[in-house]
Order: C-alpha cells, then structure tokens, then sequence
C-alpha cells in the first residue's frame, strides 16, 4: 500500500490531528535546536505531538482502550488531556521552585558582594589605597545557587 492510497483513505479529522501532532513534534525541534527550549523540557512536548499524530493515524486505539477501561470516547479524552495538563503543571511547578530558590540565593550572594565593594571602598578613600589583607566576610559554598553535584546549566 502506498503513502498517497493511504492518505486518501484518511478521514478530514485524522489529516487533521495527524498534521497538529506533527507540527508540534517538529515545532518542539526546531525549538530545541535554536536553544528556546531545553531537552529535558521537551521531552513531554516530543511525545504528546508523537501521540496526536498516533492517535491520527489510529483513531480505533483510543476506542479499544476506552472499552479496556470502560469509559467512552469523549470521558476517556478528557481524562488524558487533564492528565496532561497535570503533568505539565507539576513539571513547571518544580521548574520554578527550582528558580525561585535559585533567584533568592544568587539574590543574597549579590547583596553579599555589593556590601564586600562597599567596605572596601570606605578602606580604599580612608587609607588612599587598596588594603592587602581584605576582611573576612560570610561566604557560601561555591555550589549554593545549585545542588551539590549538579551542574548550574543541565542542557
């Protein structure tokens, strides 16, 4: 059977979702290869445009799996979109916990710095030049915007 018997033989909204499933695979792609979006980002955006183009070009499978579950067609839909929906909201969540502490502890550390210039500034105009020994001030560990053992851009 060839590709163009095959497409006609496609009803308008399989072309359809098929073509939304495979423009957002590519569209995912070509976000990832411009540096808009990062792998470890994309990956739930990879395969939700893999399953619409399925779900396209298989209608019957999610009518074989709502009568495996019980539900119907439409129950059955809108129990995998909110569960999606779902899945993106918690990854998103703890995107930005993750930056939210990130921002406040680099925050902090700018502050930190800013005071350290200050004090130095006041010991450069009071003694007419820069002190050898600068005074000890609070520090972090090195790793403190991140985690220990992860690097500060996963890509």
């Amino acid at each position: 059977m060839n590709a163009i018997a095959l497409i006609g033989d496609l009803k308008p909204f399989q072309v359809l979702t098929i073509g939304m499933g495979l423009v957002l695979f590519l569209l995912t792609f070509e976000m990832i290869r411009r540096d808009l979006l990062r792998t470890a980002y994309a990956l739930l955006w990879l395969a939700s445009g893999l399953a619409v183009a399925l779900i396209g070009l298989f209608p019957d499978a999610v009518n074989l799996l709502a009568k495996y579950t019980g539900m119907n067609y439409q129950t059955g839909m809108l129990f995998s979109v909110f569960g999606f929906v779902l899945l993106l909201m918690m990854q998103y969540s703890i995107i930005i916990s993750r930056l939210s502490t990130r921002n406040k502890l680099l925050t902090q550390d700018v502050a930190i710095l800013r005071e350290q210039v200050r004090r130095l500034a006041v010991r450069i105009d009071s003694h007419g030049t820069a002190p050898s020994d600068p005074e000890p001030s609070p520090s972090r560990s090195p790793e403190a915007p991140g985690k220990a053992g992860e690097s500060s851009d996963s890509r």
